[in-house]
């Protein structure tokens, strides 16, 4: 089977526009070209060249935000100071480990962009880290492929859902219950001032 050009532009739009998981994205594009046998060294370049072109427009998409007057007063937010400091101390390490971070891949290009970090070593720490993420993503489907089929995969996930939805909110109640208790705790330790 080759590669339509249709397909890289489907799977950028998805990284870009849905919000679905940039990883489920991955998986299922790797997981269809590994079941019609294209070569995995390509689906690889295929996967990485759309991850570094996809998160590209999100810096650019950040620094066009920057320029638009109205937006100004919205960019110097409390989160922005976050991510600012988050960026100023870890930098292009912040960025690469963004892409094995669910929930921080995105903003943490946009805010990137915001910031006016370098361009040159956001190109450089983007096309090196997509290029890990999406290998690793490729090894691992390429040998799940060899192991079982997508028609297996598929039907695993279909039959035994339920535990994996009842699973997943499991532990994302678990991690906002310690948030909150951890939240309570820290204000009920905070000194009382008197006035």
């Amino acid at each position: 089977m080759n590669m339509d050009i249709m397909e890289f532009v489907r799977m950028s739009i998805g990284i870009i526009f849905t919000p679905l998981s940039d990883d489920v994205l991955l998986a299922t594009q790797l997981g269809i070209w590994n079941h019609h046998g294209v070569n995995p060294v390509l689906m690889w370049i295929a996967s990485w060249a759309v991850f570094f072109v996809s998160f590209s427009a999100f810096y650019a998409v950040g620094r066009f935000f920057r320029t638009i007057p109205f937006l100004q007063r919205f960019l110097n937010g409390k989160h922005l100071t976050r991510a600012q400091s988050f960026l100023k101390r870890h930098g292009k390490w912040g960025i690469a480990l963004s892409f094995f971070t669910p929930g921080l891949r995105h903003p943490a290009h946009y805010v990137a962009g915001i910031l006016r970090f370098s361009l040159t070593q956001y190109l450089l720490t983007t096309f090196l880290a997509a290029g890990a993420y999406t290998g690793l993503w490729t090894y691992v489907m390429y040998k799940v492929g060899k192991m079982m089929s997508l028609k297996d995969i598929l039907n695993l996930g279909m039959d035994h859902g339920l535990v994996l939805i009842l699973g997943l909110s499991v532990i994302v109640s678990t991690v906002i219950l310690l948030k909150l208790l951890r939240k309570t705790d820290s204000v009920q330790k905070q000194p009382l001032s008197h006035k």
